[in-house]
């Protein structure tokens, strides 16, 4: 369960996923729950982000979730624009979504390379657009943390 805590709002959730037993996760940094709304007893962020670190057998997993309360539904072929080796339709928490997968370079001299997903969709019970952005060194740890997610919850 990803949730952020707001001093004035509570507590709110991001998703929901079950992360295998040899993940070591926990948050990074500052997590920011804007704003929140309440579906079926539950509040739920529509405005916010969290950054998470994982550690899996040595490797480092950064997974970064923003979450925003659009106007209308994202035009997912907009987002398949952004360009990447890959990307494609796919769907997550029951929804449909998109992903675009690709190599980026990082660290003060750009020397550092990363292999980076981002993941987008719209959930239309908590009328939300949820994006999951993935940061590995090996890809085939991106993929192991987007099966994760493909199965979380978001409602």
């Amino acid at each position: 369960m990803l949730e952020g805590d707001n001093i004035i709002l509570g507590r709110s959730k991001f998703l929901s996923f079950n992360a295998p037993d040899d993940w070591r996760i926990f948050p990074l940094g500052v997590i920011d729950v804007e704003a929140y709304k309440v579906v079926e007893g539950t509040n739920w962020v529509v405005s916010g982000y969290i950054t998470l670190g994982a550690v899996v057998k040595g490797s480092e997993i950064l997974i970064r979730i923003k979450v925003s309360n659009p106007i209308r539904k994202p035009d997912l072929n907009n987002f398949l624009k952004k360009g990447g080796e890959r990307s494609g339709i796919i769907e997550i928490c029951g929804h449909k979504g998109a992903y675009v997968l690709k190599s980026i370079r990082k660290g003060l001299l750009r020397n550092r390379e990363l292999i980076e997903l981002t993941m987008c969709f719209y959930c239309d019970k908590t009328h939300r657009k949820i994006e999951i952005i993935i940061e590995a060194e090996k890809e085939e740890d991106v993929l192991k943390a987007m099966d994760i997610m493909l199965t979380a919850s978001c409602h």
